[in-house]
């Protein structure tokens, strides 16, 4: 008895998204265009920490983006880099929830408009800040009034 899961109603199969990792919803949405467009319109569900942070190690940068554990990193930090991970993101989900969610700043290193589009849509019960420098501060300043909710830690 073979069944047709796309034929489940919507109200499960976005239930069901929620309960997919990561990593899983990126092999997942290479199956078939339904399912990339599943994938891509619903909410990633809950993760208990995230993060994204920056760190420079000699000649190249490095992004790295964390999901409970599953940590991506990319080498060589450019500008269109950044805009190839926004891109990729949409591709994941509309929104996700993180009881914990770190974000470390250096200026230069990672832009305050990526960070700010990377986090658009996201649910967060405690954000971490770890500001670099005085400028970095600031930048965390304007993650405080787009999260108003959340609690935090710089």
């Amino acid at each position: 008895l073979l069944m047709d899961i796309l034929l489940l109603p919507d109200l499960f199969l976005r239930q069901l998204m929620r309960k997919i990792g990561i990593k899983d919803r990126m092999s997942l949405r290479l199956t078939c265009r339904t399912f990339a467009k599943l994938v891509s319109e619903s909410h990633a569900g809950y993760f208990e920490s995230g993060s994204v942070y920056t760190y420079d190690d000699g000649e190249l940068g490095k992004i790295g983006i964390g999901f409970e554990g599953e940590v991506f990193e990319m080498t060589g930090v450019t500008e269109y880099r950044l805009e190839e991970i926004l891109h990729m993101r949409k591709f994941l989900f509309q929104g996700v929830s993180f009881g914990k969610f770190s974000v470390t700043i250096k200026v230069g290193s990672m832009p305050l408009t990526f960070a700010l589009h990377y986090t658009d849509g996201f649910s967060i019960g405690l954000f971490r800040f770890y500001a670099i420098s005085a400028a970095a501060l600031e930048n965390t300043m304007q993650f405080i009034t787009r999260f108003p909710r959340s609690k935090y830690t710089i």
